[in-house]
């Protein structure tokens, strides 16, 4: 049986945060699909189908990529000093304490992997790779698609360094320990 993996790479408007409690699934589709304004058609699609159940069973891991709308913990590990993220209120409306995420609940990815059966998505940074059987999220808060150099050249200062290319860098080192083969991993590289 083929390994098919779901891979998330949003990048939506702020006002997606703070998505309220919901517990049946019926319920988070329609919660899914309010916020989902924000998202491009092939997400909504990938929301809408995802409900399906025969189509659920089709995914076996969620891979997160983006930044803080899509971070599960990243940027709490990297940081040394005190963030926000990791206090409350943050966390509270549905994990009842603070998870790394920039909400005070759950994130897109989170309603996703619900929606298909999947556990939430471990953040990549301080978890090891038996944590990463059903998705992991490689994104950070702040990450931006282009690297640090490019907004160092124009004096512009970045929250952080971890770039959508520092993001694919950890998962094709990743995608090592999980490909099979280095011909398998070629041919996706």
């Amino acid at each position: 049986m083929a390994l098919i993996t779901l891979l998330v790479l949003p990048f939506l408007c702020s006002s997606c945060y703070g998505i309220g409690r919901r517990t049946l699934l019926k319920e988070n589709n329609l919660e899914i699909e309010k916020q989902a304004k924000h998202l491009n058609k092939s997400h909504i699609n990938t929301i809408q189908t995802s409900s399906n159940p025969g189509v659920s069973r089709c995914y076996k891991a969620i891979i997160g990529f983006g930044d803080s709308l899509t971070d599960t913990g990243n940027f709490v590990y990297y940081r040394e000093d005190t963030v926000p993220f990791d206090n409350l209120p943050y966390g509270i409306t549905y994990f009842g304490r603070p998870t790394g995420r920039a909400s005070d609940g759950r994130l897109v990815i989170d309603f996703i992997a619900q929606a298909l059966g999947l556990p939430f998505t471990p953040p990549y940074l301080g978890n090891a790779i038996e944590d990463f059987g059903q998705g992991v999220n490689f994104a950070v808060v702040g990450a931006t698609a282009l690297g640090s150099e490019f907004f160092e050249e124009k004096n512009i200062s970045i929250v952080t360094n971890y770039s959508l290319g520092i993001q694919l860098g950890w998962f094709k080192q990743l995608l090592l320990y999980f490909c099979p083969s280095k011909s398998r991993y070629a041919e996706i590289f």
